[in-house]
């Protein structure tokens, strides 16, 4: 039961549940099934378009209520609904992704998983007009902050310097998987011919690069597949220039998933010989978590947030294409993979309840 007279009040913006499948929800999704359950003296109340998108995803607990906004709109969300939601249900803090409203009706709980886009060498993979617009709200949300969050070393650095902000005054929630110790070990390691990258098909997360490894390595000829799952994102005129250029080499081996359920998604993992990481630029990167932790060999980028990702065997520079080609070589052909010692390494650094524990620090911190 909830002791009613000390009850804290967590307002929780899940509108991403409405929406395509993006990380943030794998994030809310992982942070607060942990810290619900520890923390149950907190009420925590979760609002999206939908109470039926999130009854799902969070549990029945005494302490957890859902919501339902009355808008559509962004904009008027930020700027009238939540205040007056916050005002109306005396919430004590509020917890947004990036952006907070305008008004500050209570503490603000802000995770910023990264600020990319600031980036001159990766400015290019982002449209001028979400620069322009996002820009600004993402520091002014990030500055205005309570209890600033992010998910990675490297966003944390970045923010840092970005936005002039003292690093020790934001704290690191990181990524993990979901339901390791059930998935790990439903793989079977026979012979397999498909080659997986899941992802959102735009420039930066470099299908070019994989797709030229392919053909470089002479993979169609041994009679591998591409599987790429996710949706196209952004416009990449290069993607469809390579797949037309090579239409009669590349017939019947490139296939695209998109919406997958999360046991599609695992019957996609289960068939591949090797998962392919070879982003630019990350915030974090969840997806070769996960390859690796159903004990499929993974070829990783070591870039941006993914430079923490150093227990990988084959960990490389996706903008050398040779060394991505040789990477993917070797990895295929390796017959003393370590599967166990990379899962290991993952469940140490990357589990749900050490950013359920970071948060739940700052909360009793300026709660007692």
């Amino acid at each position: 039961m909830i002791d009613k007279k000390n009850i804290i009040k967590i307002l929780i913006d899940a509108h991403i549940f409405d929406g395509k499948f993006q990380g943030t929800r794998t994030y809310l999704k992982g942070l607060y099934n942990e810290l619900i359950w520890m923390l149950p003296n907190f009420e925590f109340i979760f609002i999206a378009d939908e109470k039926s998108s999130l009854t799902n995803e969070f549990p029945e607990a005494p302490n957890v209520r859902f919501l339902s906004f009355s808008t559509t709109s962004q904009i008027k969300r930020l700027l009238f609904e939540i205040p007056k939601i916050i005002e109306r249900e005396n919430i004590d803090f509020a917890h947004f992704q990036y952006i907070s409203p305008i008004q500050k009706k209570c503490k603000y709980i802000i995770t910023n998983h990264d600020i990319l886009f600031t980036e001159e060498r990766y400015k290019a993979f982002f449209p001028w007009k979400f620069r322009i617009t996002k820009g600004p709200l993402f520091k002014w949300s990030s500055r205005n902050s309570d209890i600033l969050l992010t998910v990675s070393e490297y966003s944390k650095k970045q923010i840092s310097l970005t936005y002039k902000m003292c690093s020790e005054s934001i704290y690191v929630t990181p990524n993990a998987v979901m339901d390791t110790g059930v998935w790990y070990g439903n793989t079977k390691r026979e012979e397999k011919k498909e080659i997986i990258f899941v992802s959102r098909i735009e420039p930066r997360k470099n299908h070019v690069g994989l797709i030229q490894s392919f053909l470089n390595l002479g993979l169609d000829k041994r009679g591998f597949r591409l599987v790429f799952v996710g949706k196209y994102d952004l416009n990449y005129p290069e993607y469809e220039q390579i797949l037309q250029d090579n239409g009669k080499r590349l017939k019947g081996l490139v296939a695209n998933y998109s919406g997958l359920s999360s046991e599609d998604l695992l019957k996609r993992y289960k068939s591949a010989a090797l998962a392919v990481f070879p982003s630019l630029a990350e915030g974090f990167g969840i997806p070769p978590l996960e390859a690796a932790m159903l004990g499929v060999k993974v070829v990783c980028s070591n870039t941006t947030a993914m430079e923490d990702f150093d227990f990988f065997k084959y960990w490389v520079d996706p903008s050398n294409q040779n060394e991505l080609d040789m990477n993917i070589f070797n990895a295929l052909n390796d017959i003393n993979y370590p599967f166990d010692e990379i899962r290991l390494a993952i469940e140490r650094k990357y589990n749900w309840k050490i950013g359920a524990n970071v948060l739940k620090e700052q909360l009793l911190k300026i709660t007692e």
